[in-house]
């Protein structure tokens, strides 16, 4: 699976479009600690999905997509 993130460096909100995603996924947003700011599940098979970042702090932070328990893919994001 590969995606790319559409506004990187974002403002207020990201779309990540992929060229695939599995049904269920889930797409989360880590800080570089790791530490679990958010996430969402994927319920459906388009080809984009948006994130909000208003709320984040000007940071570089990890969006990670799993599906079933596994990492399918990752990108860094920068919010400024």
């Amino acid at each position: 699976m590969r995606f790319f993130i559409c506004k990187n460096p974002a403002d207020a909100e990201v779309v990540l479009k992929y060229d695939s995603l599995l049904v269920n996924s889930t797409i989360a947003l880590y800080d570089l600690t790791r530490r679990l700011l958010t996430d969402f599940t994927a319920i459906s098979t388009q080809d984009s999905f948006v994130i909000p970042t208003a709320t984040c702090l000007s940071d570089t932070y990890i969006v990670v997509v799993h599906s079933n328990e596994f990492i399918v893919a990752q990108q860094k994001l920068i919010v400024k």
